[in-house]
Order: C-alpha cells, then sequence, then structure tokens
C-alpha cells in the first residue's frame, strides 16, 4: 500500500475520532431542533418534504421551514443506530472525514502532495471545526456540499465532463435544502476561479444551463405548497429565511434580536478567530499563503482559495457576531495555511528567502501574543482556567513579559538562521522536515487538548440525558413526557413523546393537562441564560424567586410567578432520584404531588 493511502487511512480514522471522543448530547438547540424534527418525519415521512408539527405548545411547533437534506441523513442514522445522541452525531461526523479526504484530493490536484498533506492535516485538527462537528448541528455538511462542489467543477474541466457539472448543480441543490443560504456563500469564489480558468464557451453553457435547471426546481419545489395545498406559510418562510442570509439585512435583527453594530460584531469574530487556538495557531501561515495567492491571482488554483478566504467578508458584515456561521470559511484557512508553509519553505531551501524563518519567529510570537492577552480578551474562560497554580503563573508571566520574548523568538530564529544556512543540504532538508512535522504536531497536540478538556468545545451536559432515562422508566400513559425550557426538542426526542415548552404554556393549560392525567413531570435548566428557563424564570438554590428581573421583551429574562407559585405549591423536586443532586448545576425535574 502507496505510503500517501496509509497517511489517509490515519488521518480520517483520527478525524472521526477525535470528534465522536465524549460527544454531546443534545443541547437543546439546532441540533435538538433537527433531532424533534426527524422523530415526527419518521413517523410521517412527508414531513421531511414539508416540514410541520402538530398543533402542541412546545418549541419550533410552528416550523414552516423547507430543509429536507438536513433531516434525510439523520432519519436514516435514526432508523440503524436508534434514539441516540450517535444518530444525531453520525452524519457530521461522516461529512467531516469526507471533508477531509476532499481537500487533499482538491489540492493534490492543484498543487502537489505535499500542501495536500499539510491542509488536510491542519483541516482535519482544526479546533474550529471540530467546536462545531461534535454534536449533530449543519456545519459539517454544509462544509462537505462546498468542498465537492468545488472537487466536481475542477473535475469537470479537468475532464471535459460536463456531466459532473450538472451533479454540481444538484449539490448545490442539496446545499440549499439543507439550511438558509450560508453554505452557499463560499461557491462564490468558483466565479474568479472559473474566469482565470478560461474555460470554453460550449462548457460555460453547460454550467449557466446548469445553474437554471437547478434555481427552476428550487423555486418550483418552494411553489408546490401554495399550488397545490394553498399553503403561504412555506413561501413566507423561506422569504424571511432567504432576508436573513443577506449581509446586514434587518431581518437580522426581527428574528434574533437587536440587530449588532458591524465594528462590534467584527470584532467579537476576530477575538475568536485570531485570539483563541481555534484559528491561531495558523494565523501567521494562512496570512503568508494569502499573499503568496494575491501574487499568483491570475492562476485559477490561487484564486479559488484566496476568493474562498475573501467570502468571510460577508459574514463580518451579516450584523451578527455568530462565528460558527464562518465555519465554511475553514477549508480556505487550512489550504492557504499549508501554500504560506511550503512555498516558504521552497523558497528558503532554493533561494535562502528570509520567509521561511520570518513565519516560524512571526507564529511562535504571535501564540505568545496570543496567550498573554487571553486572560483580557477572555475574561471569564481566564477565571475558570486560572484556578491552577501553573497556568495562572504562566499566564501573568507572558503578559509582563511577552514583548520581550518575542523579542527573544525572533533574535534567536535570525541567528539560528545564519548557522544553518552553513551546514549540508541533506541535514538542512531533514531539520526543515522536523520543524514543519513539529508545528504540525503541535496543532494536533492543542486540538486534543482542548477536546479532552472540553474547553471551547461546545461540550453539552451528559444529565439531559439522565433526566430523559428517569423520565422514560417512570412515565406511564401520559401524553405529555413533560414541561422543559429550551430543551422540550431534547425530551422530544429521547422519550418519543410530546415535551411541552414552558415558553409556551400557562398555568391553566397545566391544571387542564393534570386533571386529564396528561402530565406529571416538569424540568427547569440552570445552566443556559445565566440560569434562565426560558419561559419560566431562575429559581436559585435557595428557592427564592426574584419578581424584579424582567425585561421587557425577553421571556427567558422574565420571572414567571402564577407558573412558579404553582411548581413550588403541586410539585415536589425528584431530582435525586434521577441520580443527580439537587443542587447540580444542570437540571432540576419536578414531579406533580396527586
Amino acid at each position: 500500500m502507496k505510503k500517501e493511502n496509509i497517511f489517509l487511512i490515519i488521518l480520517l480514522l483520527c478525524t472521526f475520532l477525535i470528534r465522536i471522543y465524549n460527544a454531546n448530547e443534545l443541547s437543546g438547540g439546532d441540533d435538538s431542533a433537527l433531532a424533534q424534527l426527524s422523530t415526527f418525519a419518521i413517523k410521517s415521512p412527508e414531513k421531511i418534504i414539508y416540514p410541520s408539527f402538530p398543533d402542541e405548545p412546545m418549541s419550533r411547533g410552528g416550523l414552516h421551514f423547507t430543509r429536507p437534506f438536513a433531516v434525510i441523513p439523520l432519519v436514516i442514522s435514526i432508523l440503524i443506530l436508534g434514539y441516540n445522541k450517535y444518530a444525531i452525531l453520525m452524519p457530521t461526523l461522516l461529512f467531516s472525514v469526507l471533508s477531509v479526504l476532499l481537500i487533499y484530493l482538491i489540492t493534490e490536484k492543484q498543487f502537489n502532495k505535499k500542501i495536500a498533506f499539510i491542509a488536510s492535516m491542519l483541516f482535519a485538527f482544526s479546533p474550529f471545526h471540530i467546536v462545531f462537528t461534535r454534536n449533530g448541528l449543519l456545519h459539517g455538511a454544509l462544509t462537505f456540499y462546498c468542498l465537492l462542489v468545488a472537487f466536481l467543477v475542477i473535475k469537470a474541466i479537468d475532464e471535459k465532463k460536463n456531466s459532473f457539472i450538472y451533479l454540481a448543480a444538484f449539490i448545490c441543490l442539496v446545499n440549499a435544502w439543507t439550511t438558509d443560504f450560508r453554505g452557499l456563500v463560499p461557491l462564490v469564489a468558483l466565479l474568479p476561479y472559473l474566469y482565470f480558468r478560461k474555460i470554453k464557451k460550449e462548457q460555460l453553457k453547460h454550467f449557466l444551463f446548469a445553474a437554471l435547471i437547478v434555481l427552476g426546481l428550487f423555486f418550483a419545489y418552494m411553489l408546490m405548497p401554495l399550488i397545490f395545498f394553498n399553503n403561504p406559510k412555506f413561501l413566507n418562510a423561506f422569504i424571511n429565511m432567504f432576508l436573513y442570509a443577506l449581509p446586514g439585512h434587518g431581518a437580522v435583527g426581527s428574528i434574533l434580536g437587536p440587530k449588532m453594530p458591524v465594528i462590534q460584531s467584527v470584532k467579537i469574530m476576530l477575538n475568536y478567530l485570531l485570539m483563541t487556538p481555534f484559528m491561531g495557531l495558523i494565523f501567521i501561515p494562512t496570512l503568508f499563503g494569502f499573499f503568496y495567492s494575491l501574487k499568483n491571482i491570475k492562476k485559477s488554483e490561487y484564486a479559488l482559495w484566496l476568493f474562498w478566504f475573501l467570502s468571510i467578508v460577508i459574514f463580518y458584515i451579516h450584523g451578527k457576531p455568530y462565528v460558527q456561521r464562518q465555519v465554511v470559511i475553514v477549508p480556505a484557512f487550512a489550504v492557504l495555511a499549508s501554500i504560506g508553509i511550503i512555498y516558504s519553505l521552497d523558497s528558503f531551501v532554493k533561494k535562502k528567502s528570509i520567509m521561511f524563518p520570518l513565519l516560524i519567529a512571526s507564529t511562535l510570537s504571535w501564540m505568545v501574543f496570543m496567550t498573554a492577552r487571553f486572560p483580557l480578551t477572555y475574561a471569564s474562560e481566564y477565571k475558570a482556567m486560572s484556578q491552577s497554580y501553573w497556568i495562572s503563573l504562566l499566564f501573568n508571566l507572558l503578559s509582563k513579559y511577552y514583548i520581550g520574548i518575542m523579542a527573544v523568538i525572533f533574535l534567536t530564529v535570525f541567528i539560528f538562521n545564519i548557522y544553518f544556512k552553513r551546514i549540508k543540504i541533506t541535514k538542512q532538508k531533514s531539520i526543515l522536515s522536523g520543524i514543519v512535522i513539529i508545528y504540525l504536531l503541535l496543532n494536533v497536540c492543542v486540538a486534543s487538548a482542548l477536546v479532552i478538556g472540553g474547553f471551547g468545545i461546545y461540550k453539552r451536559p451528559d444529565e439531559v440525558k439522565v433526566i430523559a432515562d428517569y423520565i422514560n422508566e417512570n412515565i406511564g400513559q401520559e401524553k405529555y413526557a413533560c414541561v422543559a425550557g429550551v430543551h422540550d426538542k431534547s425530551f422530544i426526542f429521547y422519550t418519543q413523546r410530546i415535551c411541552a415548552s414552558w415558553s409556551r404554556i400557562n398555568v391553566r393549560w397545566i391544571e387542564q393537562q393534570i386533571e386529564s392525567n396528561n402530565l406529571k413531570y416538569f424540568v427547569l435548566n440552570n445552566y443556559l441564560y445565566d440560569g434562565y428557563t426560558p419561559g419560566f424564570g431562575r429559581i436559585d438554590q435557595s428557592g427564592i424567586v426574584d419578581n424584579t428581573t424582567c425585561i421587557k421583551g425577553e421571556t427567558w429574562h422574565c420571572n414567571m410567578p402564577e407558573k412558579y407559585n404553582w411548581l413550588m405549591k403541586n410539585t415536589v423536586d425528584v431530582t435525586y432520584k434521577t441520580g443527580l443532586k439537587p443542587d447540580n448545576p444542570y437540571f432540576r425535574i419536578y414531579e406533580y404531588i396527586k
């Protein structure tokens, strides 16, 4: 077996393992919403095509947005693996593994095996990508679809096979039917790629025709509920989601609260991208690759990744600091970083250029600067980490002396550079290879440490499954599994019964269900929204309700005394029966007293 094949097999296996290790339970967010939709779709397959829910007081109950390819992989996975976290996680894991393979194949075809090796490894162990592909969110699928479209387009042009053009167009349609249009943003890079590739007019006609077919299918599909069922809700939802995907549109404010100023949004996202290990370790190599690609922009292979990277600007001016939406850009980070490493290395070997020593010194200095500024950039995270004496000591030393340390790094590297030029070429190559390998292993170690430590890796509490198992074991003929906060969707998936949302019900509804023997369990979450259960409020450990915290328009920051008083009067805290401590920081479960 060839060495590159062995490398790929090991890398793909590691890609899978590092994402499934200590895997998440459902978060109560979008992954739970998709799991909830898949639950209903299995019972009523037509909901895959036109999602809708029973007329029940639960979160996302009025969903009318067509996303069949967000649901189909989950439905298949649930049918194979059952109703557990791995069924929701598995599609994302497979998409991530296939994305690593595609990056290797694309960059090997465009550049060489060295760049393909480094790019695929940097992507596989990108903490920024790992953080959002350890759960059932859609980022892994969207990234995969973008890479697959690029691969098919490149293959269509190289091999002059127009069938790949139509297949690529269909994958764009799949991407659009997965969520809103954020997953299509990087594909704007294909326009300059095609321009600089100077494809023939005959093939350009196929691209235009394929685009028209896909657009026709997309809009015809969106109109079908209106034409055949006289239901405009799907079309209205599509229009809202389309507007939401546009940069800076007012719909952003109307859907998810007040729109954030662009400068503030950019600052927050830059902090996440540059001032943490999520991208910071490859920031300098990415800059080197960016400027090298800019110099060679007329070459289509460089134009593709350069504009893929620049599409991040659309997210920056969107007005919301949702850095996870930028995961589809991560392939460009990895590829540009690999270009920066290899070409600065080659210029050093062939021309004795100073670029590679500059890259090494700048990268090490950036790591020092990033670590030194971490306590200021992320004060709350630093507070949690600084409980360790040695970590606190390290941060204190770096914050005081980072400028001097950076100066020493530059001086050391350039002194070593002078010495390095005097040794034999064969020894030079061995040392340079060792430096690159150490850098790659550093990325592997940092990513692995973050995953193992659970720092910033979207680790959700396993306690949600503990609560769900208790409900499953003790529920009788009740129609409703429970009333819960944001996790009502999670409990619907785990219990296969409807769980109502606190924000959608009132005391009268509760009493009606109690009288009908339809309900007996009530769940409060203590760890989201600063301890507030959306639609209920907060109960501190002393059991005292705060009636002064209402914020107009934000029901999860508002205590509901009527619901609180009913719960305290008619239920008993049975959290201890689940095996959790009553003062656990995640959930409390109450049972109705008959």
